[in-house]
């Protein structure tokens, strides 16, 4: 019998709210160098999350967004360094009908200076900034986004 190799993880509190609204509590695993976002982008279609009362393992598309706290969070703009962030106040609709606010951030570049700009981004999904939580959103799942 062969041992099994460990790949080190670090367990991440998320908040899950899926497709139809419901909400559920529990850890993500991510890789040290990670980020949480990866689990609404390409990957394999199904994802372990440990709840409370064990292990539960979730289909991506079933995946609305992604709650973190701040220090989990690591936006896809965060290698931007010394780069200024336009920032929007928005109003996200889901599809489920819950609606998430908070502020969109996008680098601030010529010709690229609109709420649509950012949201259009070939990434599946995009990052909200809502006071305390980042909220990591599928695109798919979202049926509109006004600037509040």
């Amino acid at each position: 019998m062969t041992p099994e190799l460990v790949v080190p993880v670090i367990r991440v509190p998320v908040s899950l709210v899926l497709y139809d609204g419901r909400r559920r509590k529990g850890a993500m695993f991510l890789p040290p160098c990670g980020n949480a976002a990866d689990l609404l982008e390409d990957g394999e279609p199904f994802v372990p999350i440990k709840e409370p009362d064990g292990l539960r393992v979730y289909a991506r598309a079933a995946v609305a967004c992604v709650v973190l706290r701040p220090e989990f969070a690591r936006d896809i703009h965060d290698t931007h360094g010394e780069v200024q962030l336009r920032t929007w106040r928005v109003r996200v609709h889901l599809r489920s009908g819950i609606i998430l606010c908070g502020e969109l951030r996008h680098p601030a570049s010529i010709g690229r200076a609109r709420t649509t700009d950012c949201l259009n981004e070939p990434q599946r999904s995009f990052c909200l900034h809502a006071g305390r939580s980042v909220i990591h959103i599928a695109k798919a799942q979202v049926e509109c986004v006004e600037e509040a």
